[in-house]
């Protein structure tokens, strides 16, 4: 009767730190995919040339609260992005990408042949979050998707 019950008081605790262990606890990471963020520019209706850079994250456990994911995601800008980066450019956008099967921390852009290619723009059902800076830095919207 002891045995079964250290038994069951083992599994018991092994059940709950497993628990404890679970996604929900896990800390979010957010892994810059630069060889695929790029600059563009297009030119106005007035002939101004206007640059925008886009660049691309991939998130590790986000958070599925838009508000946590805010926090997370701003959190990040902060500490990698200044305020005069983003008035380099017309517009600055940072896309953020859920860590998936097809979309991991070190996702790389495949193109073998015409038929067998990956592009970041095919998973857009995994992006979850852009950030856009728009008029050289005035307006800032954050587009969860």
């Amino acid at each position: 009767m002891k045995l079964l019950t250290t038994v069951l008081t083992i599994l018991s605790l092994s059940f709950l730190s497993s628990c404890e262990n679970g996604p929900s606890s896990k800390s979010v990471e957010i892994f810059p995919l630069k060889q695929l963020s790029y600059t563009d520019s297009t030119v106005s209706y007035a002939g101004d040339t206007l640059s925008i850079n886009t660049e691309y994250f991939v998130i590790a456990n986000a958070p599925d609260d838009k508000v946590a994911l805010r926090e997370v995601v701003e959190s990040y800008n902060k500490e990698t992005l200044s305020v005069k980066d983003t008035q380099k450019y017309y517009a600055f956008f940072r896309m953020f990408y859920r860590e998936t099967d097809a979309i991991g921390r070190d996702y790389v852009e495949k193109h073998e042949g015409y038929f067998n290619h990956d592009r970041i723009e095919h998973h857009g059902d995994d992006r979850i979050l852009v950030v856009k800076w728009e008029n050289y830095g005035k307006n800032v919207t954050y587009e969860f998707e």
